[in-house]
């Protein structure tokens, strides 16, 4: 019987020293401790299809995540340069809004694991971990309607550091009733 107990004490030991340097692990090493802390303490998303993406003429397909409750899809991560620099962030839609951050002033830990999508800061109703943010919607000449022919939601905005011209088309299905009563941080404003 002591020996059952002895080989349990040292699997609990050695699962614990396995989570601390991990841990330690995630503070050394920046895109490594992303991941790390989104699967952690983030929210989960599931992956629930595709959006199409165009951007200055180059037509991509993005993943689109969803979770109930939440007041946005989340839509990437997309590939954007700025300032000669490259960095990966995500659209946060809802139907009137396309919300995007600076993923250098913070928010930018999240990994995805088996098309889960884990974020930390995913502008609801947390702490503010993200800013700026800005909604690409309110730029002149921006635009949202839906298209009867592709039952889908056709945004048009231009991504205003270079002004580059920019549509998402995003399934009209994906947008679901929990999606207007939760928390929107981003409303505040």
């Amino acid at each position: 019987m002591g020996n059952f107990f002895k080989k349990i004490f040292t699997a609990a030991a050695m699962l614990v020293c396995i989570a601390l340097m991990l841990f330690a692990l995630a503070f050394l090493c920046p895109p490594w401790g992303n991941f790390v802390f989104g699967l952690i303490g983030g929210s989960v998303y599931s992956k629930t299809g595709e959006a199409a993406f165009d951007a200055k003429g180059y037509p991509r397909s993005l993943p689109v995540y969803k979770a109930e409750h939440k007041p946005f899809l989340i839509v990437g991560p997309c590939l954007f340069h700025e300032e000669g620099e490259d960095y990966e962030d995500f659209f946060f839609v809802n139907k009137t809004q396309v919300v995007r951050t600076a993923t250098d002033k913070g928010g930018d830990m999240w990994g995805r694991t088996f098309g889960r999508l884990h974020i930390i800061d995913d502008l609801s109703d947390c702490e503010v971990l993200r800013a700026p943010l800005w909604d690409e919607l309110r730029h002149e000449g921006s635009s949202v309607r839906y298209d009867d022919a592709t039952d889908s939601y056709i945004y048009s905005f231009t991504i205003d550091s270079h002004a580059i011209p920019a549509t998402l088309t995003i399934p009209a299905k994906f947008f679901t009733p929990d999606m207007f009563v939760a928390p929107n941080r981003t409303r505040r404003d």
